[in-house]
């Protein structure tokens, strides 16, 4: 490579990034619908580089995210972090790709023609609309255009695998190709494939194997980097394809024309109609003048995608990214191969001015509506742009190459609220629902699948607050749908998004109900779902409204926090949500996920508390009585919450149970999730002994707490010390109903179990009868020292028996 050709194409990377920033700067476009995927995810590896916990290996790359593969957010996250989180900071990720991109091209350039036809090839793809349109969105389309040229450069350059060193680092890109983007091999596997096929060809024919050896090596070495990720996910991967491969052949497109659905794509949005029009000009210059064996390598690098893609009618423009740096190379080298100097640089020229003439156009020039998202159908003094007849106006493929969006919908101001208050929440699993006034389409494709996620997850980046996996869930109106009952149980803040009105009161309910679903019997009472369903959104019982945040187009949004019941005595404390029982000991969370949650197992169901009707009282400041009641098997439990008064650090939990009919119950557990900081977990406590937590036991497998043991279940975790921990220790007391105590990994890894209290047998419960007790444990907060000293207490007594 020309040093001055390097400074050309390191310029032109800079004019992109520079244009980028001003445009992200200026852009208040909500983020698409997987950017809110992805964005929110490269958010939680950032989390994981300024907060390790355990092995970071381990966080990087088995961190149960998404369906891809987590390099792209591992870069994404170091740019966050160098940069501070931010979206500017997670687009301009793209700059570092595009560098690749444009010098992996031009190489190409340069090996199959010439330096001049490597560099057009590099301007031409630059300014396609795809192209730049993408660099200023934070998608992996991108990222993975750039890996798979890099990935054909490297192939060239083995020379069939002749060049060992070339091999190595092939086989490298492909690792690393896999690890990006499952779709990766798409791309590279047809290429391969013929290169294979040539060198076994040659191999027989010169008996030789040396170019057979490195191939081998080559893809030995790209399979082990690839199943870093690809080994332990496996069965998402073959998840994601099913779905990909039904929703894009039953509800996107039908199967058509693959010439003319690929033609139009490229047209309206990959290329432009400039740069289209310059491609089907250039190929049979291409094919007919071009007399080297490369080109069809380069046939089978843009066209055996388009074949693959067609069969599964995959025709959104994104996806056939990775195939377009060959179609720029084609219009490259075909005005490379004009023989007279004088008209090969006017059309270099008028490539260039045309080219910077649709690009500041259509990236600045233009304004949108406030209303519209897509701004294909733009118009330029009369000239059409990007001419368009797309049959899906929705499309968002290009939407980063359209001027910027400048009417924003609140999401920071939203994000930061909530932030402002997630304190009184402290570290409870966050979950956002966000609930509108009316069904709005627009309102949905601004604010769901996570791209409300993504800003709180921005402003909560160094907070301690823990993060469900879904962190935003959309609530459809409540007079059409019922699917939010039991979703709305499990928020911790509710965004109501409406013009002017408060969250639904149970009045509003009655009137809805009565107006337009017609549940209301003629009696005027309600149905048992009704009952839950009033008691659920009735913000006046169990949210509290923080904020309203003045939005667009006339709308509002109010800002719920569920009110947490709350007991507490000299440090410890007792916090209840949604029947999750939360243990905290000087401010440090004791518990971690779901923390304390009782369930039952019913005629092959399993019963938990948010889906039941439930209250709660706060009988005194000691104590909490949680109150549930299951419709359908006819079930009440009732628990109270004690931190005893006569035991220091002790909390009581009581459970019973009453039944409207003589039932039969599989099961009754209470799952005691105990913080991952800790390592050790006791056998029973009458042996006074501490067991290390194994590090590689599947999730689920249970560990009995003693195989020989036959005594008093009392069970518990050593202290952790430098995480400021207590030990813990769990003793259940007899009761109406047999119970024991059993350990297994739940949800995290290395260090955490949960200690479960369950009905051994099956328990025969009468209807009309006094509640049976289920449930009488103790669970003991002390340090080190009251530790030792009851151990060395059990030590004696188990001498003197």
């Amino acid at each position: 490579m020309k040093r001055k050709h390097f400074i050309i194409i390191l310029c032109l990377t800079a004019f992109h990034a520079i244009n980028n920033y001003f445009w992200l700067l200026q852009n208040r476009l909500p983020v698409s619908y997987d950017e809110g995927i992805h964005l929110w995810t490269a958010m939680r590896f950032v989390r994981v580089f300024t907060n390790p916990q355990h092995n970071i290996f381990y966080d990087l790359f088995n961190a149960d995210l998404t369906q891809w593969p987590p390099l792209f957010y591992v870069v994404a996250g170091l740019f966050n972090l160098i940069l501070g989180p931010s979206y500017i900071s997670s687009a301009m990720t793209n700059s570092a790709f595009l560098l690749l991109l444009f010098v992996s091209l031009y190489l190409i350039g340069e090996r199959l023609h010439s330096l001049q036809a490597g560099l057009l090839s590099v301007l031409i793809l630059s300014f396609y609309p795809i192209i730049y349109g993408h660099s200023r969105l934070f998608q992996i389309d991108l990222a993975l255009t750039a890996i798979v040229t890099f990935s054909i450069y490297c192939l060239i350059l083995s020379d069939r695998f002749k060049n060992l060193r070339w091999s190595i680092i092939y086989a490298i890109s492909m690792g690393v190709g896999m690890l990006l983007k499952w779709s990766y091999i798409i791309f590279i596997l047809p290429v391969l494939v013929y290169t294979i096929s040539l060198v076994m060809i040659e191999s027989c024919r010169n008996n030789s194997f040396r170019r057979t050896k490195n191939m081998l090596l080559s893809i030995i070495i790209s399979v082990s980097l690839s199943l870093l990720w690809h080994i332990t996910n496996m069965e998402k991967t073959r998840l994601v394809l099913t779905y990909f491969v039904h929703t894009f052949n039953v509800y996107y497109y039908q199967p058509g024309n693959w010439v003319s659905e690929f033609a139009l794509n490229l047209n309206n949005y990959a290329l432009s109609f400039l740069f289209f029009s310059l491609f089907l000009i250039a190929t049979p210059i291409f094919y007919l003048r071009y007399r080297t064996n490369y080109k069809f390598l380069v046939t089978i690098w843009y066209l055996a995608p388009f074949l693959i893609l067609g069969i599964f009618t995959w025709f959104q423009p994104r996806f056939f990214m990775p195939a377009l740096p060959a179609l720029a190379l084609i219009s490259g080298v075909s005005v490379s191969l004009i023989k007279k100097k004088i008209i090969r640089n006017l059309a270099v020229a008028a490539i260039l001015v045309l080219a910077l003439a649709q690009f500041f156009a259509v990236s600045f020039v233009g304004r949108l509506p406030d209303d519209k998202r897509d701004f294909l159908h733009y118009r330029f003094k009369g000239f059409n742009i990007l001419y368009s007849n797309y049959l899906e106006p929705g499309c968002y493929d290009i939407v980063g190459a359209g001027p910027p969006h400048r009417h924003g919908w609140g999401h920071d101001a939203i994000a930061e609220s909530i932030a402002r208050n997630v304190d009184t929440l402290k570290s409870f699993p966050l979950t956002v629902g966000i609930l509108y006034e009316e069904e709005n389409k627009k309102l949905d494709s601004l604010f769901s699948n996570r791209v409300l996620s993504y800003f709180i997850t921005q402003k909560l980046i160094d907070s301690e607050v823990i993060f469900s996996e879904d962190l935003t869930i959309t609530l459809n109106k409540v007079s059409e749908t019922w699917q939010f009952i039991e979703a709305i149980a499990d928020m911790d803040v509710v965004v109501y998004i409406s013009k002017g009105k408060d969250w639904p009161t149970e009045g509003d309910i009655k009137v809805i109900f009565k107006d337009e679903k017609q549940l209301i019997s003629e009696s005027g009472q309600y149905p048992f779902e009704d009952l839950r369903l009033i008691g659920l959104i009735n913000s006046r019982d169990r949210f509290l409204l923080k904020d309203i945040i003045e939005l667009q187009d006339g709308y509002q949004a109010r800002i719920y926090f569920y009110r947490i019941p709350e007991i507490e005595k000299k440090g410890l404390s007792v916090k209840v949500f949604n029947g999750n029982i939360k243990l905290y000991y000087k401010d440090k969370e004791i518990t971690k996920g779901e923390g304390l949650l009782c369930s039952i197992d019913y005629a092959g169901n399993t019963y938990t508390y948010k889906e039941a009707l439930h209250s709660f009282d706060i009988l005194t400041p000691n104590s909490i009585k949680l109150f549930s009641q299951w419709h359908e098997p006819g079930i009440k439990q009732t628990i109270t919450l004690t931190i005893d008064p006569k035991r220091r650090d002790t909390v009581n939990i009581r459970c019973g149970l009453q039944v409207k009919d003589d039932i039969v119950l599989d099961h009754w557990y209470i799952e005691c999730m105990v913080s991952d900081s800790y390592e050790e977990w006791s056998r029973p406590f009458m042996k006074g002994r501490f067991k290390k937590i194994g590090m590689f036991l599947k999730r689920g497998e249970v560990e009995l707490v003693d195989e020989e043991y036959n005594g008093i279940d009392v069970v518990g975790v050593i202290a952790r010390e430098n995480r400021y921990l207590p030990a813990l220790l769990f003793s259940a007391h007899k009761t109406d109903v047999p119970t024991g105590t059993r350990i297994y990994n739940k949800d995290y890894y290395h260090s955490s179990r949960s200690i479960t209290t369950c009905t051994i047998n099956k328990e025969a419960l009468e209807a009309g009868v006094d509640s049976k007790n289920v449930l009488d444990l103790d669970i003991a907060i002390m340090d080190k020292e009251r530790l030792e000293n009851r151990i060395r207490i059990k030590e004696i007594e188990n001498d003197l028996l």
